[in-house]
């Protein structure tokens, strides 16, 4: 997970407009979702979901209450979030090469809290896994880590073999990898194939036998590439090259 910053995206002038229409009685829904909300976090009707407390406020599809998805009607959204996402996911690095793969996510989910439901900044853009992984969970105490706030890059942990923990065991941050499954198989291996070919890069760069300075300047090439916030699983990279140079050179310090 790497930052991303928030000022960059920006909100379109109609966009709490748009949700209003989509809903049948707004202002009936905002006082529903605050009365919602104050209930505590682990009170049975609370975690049964607002479509269940207040189904009146809500349209129906096939009889059942339903949130109206502005975000899949207007293009705009996906758009301005794939580019501040550099195409990938806010969560995993993963890279989301195609619109219909995309999905706009509610760090907070809707479920709990509904009155951020068409928050702009409760928004990110993710892939099928975490989406999944995560659905309407949100942590009994604690919280999980927002991309865009914070140094979130230092809060985890990746080793060579592509797998992932946070700094401190009983943390946010671990929560978050736990209930966003940011550990799972699959992804796993798809950061191991990333490292792998960006260490024997620079093992290469090593065994060339060239002057100390001119390998760290190719080392730092490299390093700098791999973070790229558009290369996919930057940090996980980043953080194994940089572990690699230490390895083979503890005294001289790569940047």
């Amino acid at each position: 997970m790497i930052f991303l910053d928030r000022t960059t995206i920006s909100v379109p002038t109609d966009w709490q407009d748009q949700a209003h229409k989509k809903l049948p009685y707004p202002q009936a829904y905002a006082q529903k979702a605050l009365e919602f909300e104050s209930l505590a976090l682990n009170d049975p009707r609370r975690r049964g979901g607002f479509t269940r407390y207040a189904p009146e406020v809500l349209p129906k599809l096939r009889g059942k209450p339903i949130f109206p998805a502005v975000w899949s009607s207007d293009k705009r959204v996906k758009k301005a979030f794939d580019t501040w996402s550099n195409s990938k996911c806010a969560y995993c690095e993963s890279g989301i090469n195609a619109h219909r793969s995309q999905q706009v996510e509610h760090f907070k989910p809707k479920s709990l809290f509904p009155s951020l439901a068409y928050d702009w900044s409760n928004y990110f853009l993710a892939c099928n896994g975490c989406n999944g992984a995560k659905l309407d969970k949100w942590p009994h105490m604690g919280d999980y880590v927002r991309p865009d706030q914070g140094q979130p890059e230092t809060l985890f942990v990746f080793d060579d073999r592509g797998g992932m923990r946070a700094q401190e065991a009983d943390s946010d941050a671990q929560r978050t990898v736990d209930d966003f499954e940011l550990d799972r198989s699959g992804l796993q291996t798809a950061r191991r194939v990333a490292i792998r070919l960006q260490l024997a890069m620079l093992h290469d760069v090593i065994e060339t036998g060239l002057p100390i300075e001119t390998m760290r300047q190719l080392a730092q090439g490299l390093v700098k590439r791999a973070e790229d916030p558009r290369v996919p699983y930057s940090q996980a990279l980043g953080q194994s090259l940089r572990r690699f140079w230490q390895e083979h050179y503890p005294a001289l310090s790569l940047f």
